[in-house]
């Protein structure tokens, strides 16, 4: 229920007001300081939602923000993580966040413990993605965030224009002429469409890695999967209501993060179990001083279009584009039902898949059908050694290093 109400405040296209926070804080002040006196009252006032340009200096690192458009009008931001330690020598590689994401995903832990750190370490020429609608992505050439049409977009179109235009981008600034790919959930799901949508990115491609594969989702155990026989009602609502994105962390969210996820064990635990409420449950691999952290940056925003098309995919068992209503989709696909994607003949790259049993969105049953679509071109399908290892493991996990990050560095020196 927390997880809910959480969910339904953050698409509030206004923040809630101070007075609200304190009348929240003021009303509850007594019971929670019988239950644990620390609730209101935080042990440290640490910055936990610092920019990814000033998070990457407490480390020693630095960003290049470029600026990419795409070919129909949305303004992208790429990060280009810079390490003092060498020069990055090795092949660029584009690091794509998944849904509510955002470039922070990948450098929020230690350099030891994130992948993004790790691969500039390592020389390669590390580029942090932001797709369309996230804190770092909302700027369009001729369209407002406040205007409704900004919205229409979903998880197809970040794939049909975002990753071509950041692929692009990169090899155009690297002179490279390949890239590596790495996706992490939904960035897997960009990653199909764009090469469907753009047959020529199978050139650009010299290996994609795909974090918690997601393509087809029938089996997702996530309470995402509740929504799902809503999906059109839902549609019909946020419509009614004018709400059209799922706001970065807002006003709620900051002080759910600060008065609860930053202080002592128990207020901990709450955060922590709604993170596996999600993505599945692992006590032993979640890192609680990161958890203020994760909370200041989740969400990172985009369309609530984006949530509805993941739910029509549980509802209809396929991995399809999305379902705009008999007629609309007469005009768009010439047939009244949303077409299913063609990942068996449009993928055409060399691919490796890291799964987990314990994923709650990209189930083994999810990820076994996507093998059986990349048999032509799989080069590895690797379930992580760990049974309990979830969803966010493969972002946050304390032996995510070991267990995910290693794999990665030996399939990197394998396709060199």
């Amino acid at each position: 229920m927390i997880l809910f109400w959480t969910f339904v405040l953050s698409l509030s296209s206004a923040n809630p007001g101070e007075a609200f926070i304190d009348t929240l804080r003021n009303s509850y002040d007594g019971i929670f300081n019988i239950l644990h006196p620390s609730l209101f009252y935080p042990q440290e006032d640490i910055p936990n939602d610092l920019p990814v340009p000033e998070m990457v200096k407490q480390y020693g690192y630095t960003v290049e923000t470029h600026k990419v458009t795409t070919s129909d009008g949305y303004i992208n931001s790429l990060h280009r993580l810079i390490t003092h330690q060498k020069n990055a020598t090795l092949r660029p590689i584009l690091v794509q966040h998944g849904l509510f994401g955002t470039s922070a995903d990948f450098i929020m832990g230690r350099p030891d413990k994130s992948i993004g750190y790790i691969l500039a370490d390592l020389g390669y020429d590390v580029w942090l993605g932001n797709c369309r609608g996230n804190k770092y992505s909302r700027e369009h050439t001729n369209l407002s965030v406040h205007d409704t049409e900004y919205w229409k977009f979903s998880f197809d179109e970040m794939g049909r224009y975002d990753i071509p235009a950041a692929i692009l981008h990169i090899k155009n600034v690297s002179n490279s002429d390949q890239i590596y790919y790495l996706g992490h959930s939904m960035g897997t799901v960009m990653f199909w469409i764009a090469l469907e949508e753009n047959p020529s990115l199978n050139r650009e491609i010299k290996l994609m890695m795909a974090m918690g594969p997601v393509a087809k989702v029938t089996h997702v155990r996530s309470p995402i999967r509740y929504l799902a026989p809503f999906s059109k009602d839902l549609k019909l609502l946020f419509h009614f209501l004018g709400i059209n994105e799922i706001q970065p962390t807002n006003s709620l969210l900051n002080f759910f993060d600060k008065w609860i996820c930053d202080l002592t064990t128990i207020q901990k635990e709450i955060c922590e179990n709604i993170l596996f409420l999600m993505a599945g449950y692992d006590y032993k691999q979640m890192n609680m001083t990161l958890l203020p952290i994760i909370f200041g940056h989740e969400p990172g925003g985009t369309s609530t279009r984006t949530l509805i098309h993941f739910a029509q995919e549980i509802n209809d068992d396929r991995f399809q584009k999305f379902d705009h209503g008999r007629e609309e989709n007469l005009k768009l696909y010439n047939q009244t039902t949303p077409p299913a994607y063609n990942i068996r003949d449009n993928v055409q790259v060399p691919i490796a898949l890291l799964w987990s049993e314990n994923d709650w969105l990209a189930d083994p049953l999810d990820v076994q059908w996507l093998q059986d679509e990349l048999k032509t071109v799989l080069v590895q399908s690797y379930r992580v050694p760990y049974k309990q290892f979830n969803h966010i493991d493969f972002l946050w996990g304390l032996n995510a290093n070991a267990m995910v990050y290693e794999f990665i560095k030996t399939l990197l020196k394998n396709h060199a």
